[in-house]
């Protein structure tokens, strides 16, 4: 009866049991550890991919779409060029001034294409006595005559042409008291004309005077303002002068002496108890 099987003994439970017993505190709490180990590590991966989830569906909440748009650009108008309309003003040609052909002429001295025009004219005596000389004479062109008055007291040209002609550059002189009328027929070459101040360059008395020292070499008009006496002055062919000048007129005594030119180195005189002005001319 005592040959019983060994598992059929109450101490081989009991010893199973103490085995187990200590086979469970060796293992049993390890694999409890590593069980809650792994289901914390488990949980803490579900919070992270939860977290994760959570802020890539935040950040795509929060981020706006990116739309493209499409760049429109303005429309290109192409704007005619319109020209201005080209206007033909038809060209008004200056009013052609006429002709001046009749000149009257006093005592002085005239530079033709200056103070008269060069042509060919027709003379007449308008009063007073006087010569008349041209510096271009050559007994076929220019002047060698003088107006004097007829026995009815005319003045009259004496001279055996019915017209002259004077040539651009040559002087034109008259004496004394004569004054004259030049009605031309023809005109070569016009005369641009001459003015004067209307103050005196210079008062002058009796005495002798040195262009360009004493006065300034040009063309001047000679006016008496007291006295008589000659006034002489270069060459009176040349444009000079040798006249009788003063404030009382007569048949010998003019009062004025038109365009006299003064040149460098002339000599003017004057005598007697004349006192004239000198007019520059412009």
């Amino acid at each position: 009866m005592n040959n019983k099987p060994i598992y059929k003994k109450w101490w081989f439970w009991f010893l199973v049991v103490i085995v187990i017993a200590f086979i469970y505190r060796k293992l049993g709490p390890e694999e409890e550890i590593s069980k809650d180990s792994a289901a914390t590590t488990a949980s803490q991966e579900h919070v992270v991919s939860k977290q994760s989830s959570d802020n890539t569906t935040a950040a795509t909440a929060t981020e706006a779409p990116t739309t493209a748009v499409p760049v429109t650009e303005a429309p290109t108008t192409t704007v005619p060029v319109t020209e201005a309309p080209t206007t033909t003003v038809p060209v008004t040609e200056a009013p052609t001034e006429p002709v001046q052909t009749v000149y009257t002429l006093s005592a002085g001295s005239y530079v033709v294409g200056v103070d008269i025009p060069a042509g060919r004219f027709k003379l007449t005596g308008i009063s007073g006595q006087g010569n008349i000389m041209s510096s271009d004479y050559d007994g076929l062109k220019g002047l060698n005559s003088a107006v004097l008055p007829d026995s009815n007291g005319t003045p009259t040209i004496v001279g055996i042409f019915s017209s002259y002609s004077i040539s651009k550059g040559a002087y034109l002189y008259i004496s004394q008291t004569g004054v004259i009328q030049l009605d031309y027929v023809s005109i070569t070459s016009p005369c641009t004309g001459r003015s004067y101040s209307e103050t005196p360059a210079y008062e002058l008395v009796s005495g002798i005077y040195t262009v360009g020292e004493d006065i300034e070499p040009g063309a001047y008009k000679a006016v008496a303002t007291s006295g008589q006496g000659n006034f002489i002055a270069g060459d009176f062919l040349e444009g000079g002068a040798n006249e009788a000048l003063g404030v009382e007129t007569n048949v010998l005594f003019n009062k004025e002496f038109s365009n006299v030119i003064l040149k460098e180195g002339d000599i003017v005189e004057i005598t007697l108890t004349l006192h004239l002005s000198l007019y520059k001319g412009e």
